[in-house]
């Protein structure tokens, strides 16, 4: 009896140990050929959308809009949730960030974030 507690224990470890492990992305992957299409001052903002979609994150003032770009991927191997919420962005996350100048629509810079 001991013995076939032992086995549903041990089975029921593994279940719950194989629905952690694995891989979470967050955003959409940077392709750094596309980055190669960036140009400041003469990129337009609909050439930005074209190569990368809608940005994760987007701020305006008055004179420019800000776009941001995230790609994350998370490793778990078991470990909590609350370990992964702990971990610095930047050493799991690539960030591409654009400003667009509101009047003429283009792209006045960018900056391209690799993780570490």
């Amino acid at each position: 009896m001991a013995l076939r507690q032992s086995a549903y224990y041990l089975l029921y470890c593994l279940v719950l140990s194989a629905c952690t492990v694995g891989t979470t992305i967050i955003g959409r992957w940077i392709d750094p050929l596309s980055l190669e299409h960036l140009q400041n001052g003469v990129t337009s903002e609909d050439k930005i959308l074209y190569y990368f979609g809608r940005p994760d994150d987007e701020k305006e003032t008055k004179y420019e809009k800000l776009m941001t770009y995230r790609y994350c991927e998370l490793h778990s191997d078991g470990v909590s949730k609350q370990t992964l919420q702990n971990t610095d962005p930047q050493s799991v996350c690539d960030f591409l960030k654009i400003t667009i100048d509101k009047e003429t629509m283009v792209m006045r810079s960018h900056t391209y974030i690799p993780h570490k």
